[in-house]
């Protein structure tokens, strides 16, 4: 029998979280059973390619359309039915985290799988004490704002989450360092970036569009305050040549930053198209010619792991203005994919656009040596069965083959 995994998530699906399904389509294209337990149903639709996904879905909020305490209570009597243990109250110590976790573990208890995956930290304090009353290994991926949230918990919390969890997985070695100085131990934390599908990705060389006019710079991103795109309008108004900019993706920050477009007098050169489906922002990018990702800590601590975006941007062959921020300087060689600038700093991120937008012939290179970058560090075929050979270390189960060869994972839908 293949190995079988639970998958938490928080709200499901959600596209800004495309990662995590790639992920997860990916290691069941490798042979894991797997099932999804999510928090609650969001209200994005779900790409077609990911429908197998979400089959089985179960959610842990019943009833949370008529308000949070009945949920609370329908998910505690589920608990109750499934002989919920003292220690399943403990950790987060919250009336509808006990409803939660009272409804993961009779979900779980109706048929353990071999592995529990949460896929961001505080998902991790969440199951926890699930997990060890069902003797389940617990396997965490810690992604970015989830690592803010672990640092603003009580001490106590995170050092037994450090402790009983099997591996904690960083998604860049930026992170993995912030959790070791958190108290977690070296030989549990692990840096496995996330990947991103090459073959929906095509690679063109960006070339010269014959008219300062037609350059285009482009952002992708939720539109929140880490992503410092109000850093990005200031120095787009500083540049020469009026060139175009598309900002792709909605958030709590579209209002605030349309109103200060306007103030700069840059609002007709600045385009907010929204969210967009998956195929077209590959075309957002392959229409473009810079792409600019001037992330920062947000003031609630919150920090980028490495922007999925700006992978596939590179991915694309465009080249890349970004900052000196979390785990992008992984992604990003610093003159030769694109140049990195520090956070909150307009007039450097000015700067360096203007040296590209004066020397086209740079594109072509740095776009060239950002695929190669994307090709050998984050390639979802190559990292895919690097997860699988984690869940089968963590369990003790091997493989009945070698995971080698392709994996199959879903292009996006038109």
């Amino acid at each position: 029998m293949s190995l079988s995994v639970v998958h938490l998530l928080g709200a499901f699906p959600v596209l800004y979280e495309r990662a995590v399904l790639e992920e997860i389509a990916a290691a069941r294209a490798l042979g894991i059973r797997h099932a999804v337990v999510a928090s609650n149903a969001a209200p994005d639709p779900l790409p077609p390619e990911f429908l197998p996904l979400a089959r089985d879905v179960e959610f842990l909020d019943l009833g949370r359309r008529h308000g949070r305490a009945l949920s609370a209570f329908l998910n505690l009597v589920a608990g109750m039915i499934s002989g919920l243990r003292a220690r399943d109250f403990a950790a987060l110590r919250r009336p509808a985290d006990v409803g939660r976790r009272a409804r993961l573990r009779y979900i779980l208890a109706l048929d353990p799988p071999h592995l529990l995956h949460a896929h961001f930290g505080h998902l991790g304090l969440l199951a926890l004490p699930v997990a060890e009353s069902l003797n389940l290994p617990l396997v965490v991926s810690c992604r970015g704002q989830d690592v803010a949230i672990l640092r603003s918990r009580p001490d106590r919390d995170r050092e037994r989450l450090f402790a009983a969890a099997a591996r904690i997985l960083a998604r860049s070695d930026f992170m993995r360092d912030e959790l070791l100085r958190m108290g977690a131990a070296a030989g549990k934390v692990r840096t496995l970036p996330s990947g991103v599908n090459l073959q929906t990705l095509p690679f063109a060389e960006r070339r010269h569009p014959g008219r300062p006019g037609r350059i285009t710079l482009l952002a992708v991103g939720r539109l929140t305050p880490k992503k410092g795109l109000d850093v990005a309008l200031r120095a787009f108004a500083q540049l020469p040549g009026a060139p175009l900019l598309r900002i792709i993706g909605d958030g709590p920050e579209r209002l605030r930053l349309r109103a200060l477009a306007a103030d700069l007098r840059v609002a007709d050169r600045v385009a907010f198209p929204g969210a967009l489906p998956r195929a077209a922002v590959i075309l957002e990018m392959l229409n473009a010619h810079l792409f600019l990702q001037p992330s920062r800590t947000a003031p609630d601590g919150d920090h980028e792991g490495v922007p999925n975006t700006l992978k596939e941007a590179q991915a694309t062959g465009l080249p890349v203005v970004a900052t000196r921020h979390a785990g992008i300087p992984e992604c990003v060689d610093d003159g030769r994919s694109g140049f990195l600038v520090a956070e909150n700093n307009p007039d450097e991120l000015a700067k360096r656009l203007i040296r590209l937008l004066n020397a086209p012939e740079l594109w072509a290179p740095l776009g060239r040596h950002g695929r190669r970058i994307i090709e050998e560090r984050y390639d979802l075929h190559r990292l895919a069965p690097e997860l699988v050979e984690l869940y089968h270390d963590v369990t003790g189960r091997r493989p009945s083959q070698p995971l080698t060869g392709q994996v199959a994972v879903p292009g996006p839908s038109a």
